[in-house]
C-alpha cells in the first residue's frame, strides 16, 4: 500500500529501513574486515595520504598560509563529514560497492558510483608515480656526499634535476626516467600483493602502514619547533600571508579548499563505499565517519605545523621572506622535508636512519591511499562479473592496465602533467559528490517525504539521536548541494578567467577532456538499465517500486 504523506507506520519503516542481505561470495558469505578497529585503521588510511603530506602544505602554501585554513575547515564541516556519513551508510546498509549500492537508491545514481571509482582511478594512476618518488629518495637515503645526506646542500636541485630530472616543460615529455619508474613498478607490484585477498590481507597491513606516519610527523615536528625561525612560519601558517590582503576573496581558494576535502577524506571516489560493504550492516556510521573525518584533518594541520615550522627556518636561514621560500609549489613536501631530515641532531649516522624510516613512512602512506583506490574499482568488477572470476585475477588486471597508463607519469615531463591533471580532480571529485546527494536526498522515492527522510537517517547513520539524524539530513539535503554546485560554477569561470599554471591551452585540455569524461560516464551509465540486487538468503531480486514508494521483493 502507498506510503502516507505523514509519519510512516512501523510495518512501512519496516520496508524502507534498507537493512538488506548481504550478497554471498564462493564460500557463502560476504567478506569481512577482520575487525572494527581494522576498518577504522583501514578508512583512515585510505582518508590519511599524500594528499596530507604532500598536496595540503603545497595548497596552504600557495594560497597565503593560514587564510586557506578557513575555507578548508567549513568545507570540511559542511560538506566533507555529510558526505563521508552519507557515503559509509549507503555503502554498509547495501554491503554493495559504490556502483551497485548507489544503484539500488536510485537507478540513475548507478553513474555517480561508478564515476567515483573511475575518478579514484585516475589518481592512483598518478599517484603510484608519487610513491614512486619516494622510493628514490629512500635508496638515496642510505647513501652520503661529502660526508652529509645527498641533499642536504640543495634539496630543490635534487629533487628537480636528480630524482626527477625535469624537463622544460610540458611540450618535451623526454624519456622514461628509470629511478621513478623502478620505484613506481615496485609501489604497483607490493600494492597488488597487499589486495591479493581482499579485506581479509589489508586488514593487517593497515595495522602497520597506518601509525607509523604519525610518530614520524610528531618526531619531526618536535625538531621543527626547536629551529631558529620555525615560531615564524607557523605564525605565517596560522595568519596568513600579508602580501594577498584578500585571499578568501579569490574564487581559487574555496575551489581547492573543497577539492583538497573530497580528496583527502575520500568522498567521490569509491573507497568509503566500498569498505563499508564489508562491515555488518549495524556496525555504528555515525561515531567511525567522525572519527575518520577528523583524524585525516589532524594529520593534515598536523604536516601543515612540520612544513611550515622548517619553511620559517629556510626563510632565517637564507633570509628569504615566506613568500619566497613557499613557491615550491607542487614540489614542496619533497624539498621541505628533506631540508628538515638534513637538519636533524645526532649526525649522518642518525640522519640517514630517520630518512630512511621518514621515506619508508610515506611509501606506506601513499599504500594506505592506494589499497583503497584500486579497491574501490575492482569491488564493482568483482561484484558484477556474471561468471566467477578470482578476485586475485581481477586484481591484478585492474593494476597491469593502470600502472600502463601511468608511465607518461615517470617520464621526464611527468610533474606537469601530474599537476594539470591533479588540479583538475578538484572538480571531477564535487561533480560525483552531487549525484550522490541527489540520488540519497532527493530522488530515492521512499525519502521524498522530508519526514520520512528524517526517520531513515536514523538508520542509515546506526544512531538512536534523532536530533543528529535531523541534522545530518538537513545538511545534506538544503546544504552541500547548493555549496558544492556553486563551487562547480566558480570553478570553471575562475578557469576561464586565469588558467591554472599558466599551462597553454592544449594542455589545460587534458583536464577538460578528464572531466567531460566523467560527467558522461555520469549521465550514460546512470541511464542504461540495471538488473536488481540479489538477496543473499531468498535469493531472490530486490527492487524499489516507484509506484508504492516501497521495497518489493519478487521471484
Amino acid at each position: 500500500r502507498r506510503l502516507s504523506a505523514t509519519r510512516p507506520s512501523t510495518r512501512e519503516m519496516d520496508k524502507i529501513r534498507l537493512s538488506f542481505k548481504p550478497k554471498p561470495t564462493e564460500g557463502g558469505e560476504r567478506e569481512r574486515w577482520h575487525s572494527d578497529i581494522a576498518f577504522v585503521f583501514a578508512a583512515i588510511g585510505a582518508a590519511v595520504g599524500l594528499g596530507n603530506f604532500w598536496r595540503f602544505p603545497a595548497l596552504a602554501a600557495r594560497h597565503g598560509g593560514g587564510l586557506f585554513l578557513v575555507p578548508y575547515v567549513l568545507s570540511l564541516i559542511l560538506v566533507g563529514i555529510p558526505l563521508v556519513l552519507l557515503e559509509m551508510g549507503v555503502g554498509q546498509k547495501f554491503q554493495r560497492n559504490a556502483y551497485d549500492a548507489f544503484a539500488h537508491v536510485h537507478r540513475y545514481a548507478k553513474g555517480a558510483g561508478l564515476g567515483g571509482a573511475l575518478v579514484g582511478g585516475i589518481i592512483v594512476v598518478y599517484y603510484m608515480a608519487i610513491i614512486g618518488w619516494s622510493l628514490v629518495f629512500f635508496v638515496y637515503s642510505f647513501s652520503s656526499v661529502d660526508g652529509e645526506l645527498p641533499w642536504a646542500k640543495n634539496p630543490s636541485d635534487f629533487f628537480f634535476n636528480t630524482v626527477l630530472e625535469l624537463s622544460e616543460g610540458p611540450d618535451v615529455q623526454g624519456g622514461l626516467v628509470m629511478g621513478v619508474s623502478v620505484g613506481t613498478i615496485i609501489a604497483w607490484l607490493i600494492t597488488g600483493l597487499c589486495i591479493f585477498r581482499g579485506p581479509q590481507t589489508v586488514s593487517f597491513v593497515v595495522y602497520v602502514t597506518m601509525p607509523l606516519p604519525l610518530i614520524c610527523l610528531l618526531v619531526l615536528l618536535v625538531r621543527a619547533l626547536t629551529l631558529p625561525g620555525a615560531s615564524n612560519g607557523i605564525y605565517y601558517y596560522v595568519t596568513g600571508s600579508k602580501e594577498n590582503v584578500n585571499p578568501l576573496g579569490n574564487l581559487s581558494v574555496w575551489v581547492e579548499a573543497m577539492g583538497q576535502i573530497f580528496f583527502s577524506v575520500g568522498v567521490g571516489m569509491g573507497i568509503l563505499p566500498a569498505y563499508s560493504g564489508w562491515r555488518d550492516h549495524k556496525k555504528p556510521i555515525l561515531r567511525d565517519g567522525l572519527i575518520v573525518s577528523f583524524a585525516n584533518s589532524a594529520v593534515s594541520l598536523i604536516c601543515g605545523l612540520v612544513v611550515f615550522g622548517f619553511l620559517g627556518n629556510l626563510a632565517y636561514e637564507t633570509n628569504q621572506t615566506m613568500e619566497q621560500v613557499s613557491s615550491a609549489g607542487v614540489g614542496l613536501a619533497f624539498t621541505i622535508f628533506p631540508y628538515a631530515l638534513s637538519l636533524l641532531p645526532g649526525g649522518l649516522g642518525f640522519q640517514q636512519f630517520f630518512s630512511v624510516v621518514f621515506f619508508l613512512m610515506v611509501f606506506s602512506l601513499g599504500l594506505d591511499s592506494a589499497f583503497a583506490l584500486v579497491e574501490g574499482l575492482t569491488a564493482i568488477i568483482v561484484d558484477n562479473l556474471k561468471t566467477h572470476v578470482r578476485r586475485e585475477y581481477v586484481s591484478m588486471g585492474v593494476i597491469l592496465a593502470m600502472a600502463l597508463m601511468g608511465l607518461g607519469y615517470t617520464c621526464r615531463g611527468g610533474l606537469y602533467y601530474l599537476d594539470i591533471v591533479d588540479k583538475y580532480n578538484n572538480l571531477m571529485l564535487p561533480l560525483v559528490g552531487i549525484f550522490e546527494v541527489l540520488a540519497v536526498a532527493w530522488a530515492f522515492p521512499p525519502l521524498a517525504s522530508w519526514d520520512k527522510f528524517k526517520d531513515v537517517s536514523v538508520n542509515l547513520l546506526c544512531t538512536k539521536n534523532m536530533g543528529v539524524a535531523t541534522t545530518w539530513a538537513g545538511m545534506v539535503r538544503f546544504v552541500v548541494v547548493p555549496l558544492v554546485a556553486l563551487v562547480q560554477v566558480v570553478g570553471w569561470v575562475d578557469e576561464a578567467r586565469n588558467p591554472y599554471g599558466g599551462y597553454p591551452l592544449r594542455w589545460r585540455m587534458l583536464g577538460w577532456a578528464l572531466y567531460i569524461f566523467i560527467a558522461l560516464v555520469i549521465v550514460v551509465v546512470g541511464a542504461l538499465p540495471y538488473k536488481p540486487l540479489v538477496d543473499g538468503e531468498t535469493g531472490k531480486d530486490i527492487e524499489y517500486n516507484k509506484k508504492e514508494a516501497s521495497v518489493d521483493v519478487r521471484s
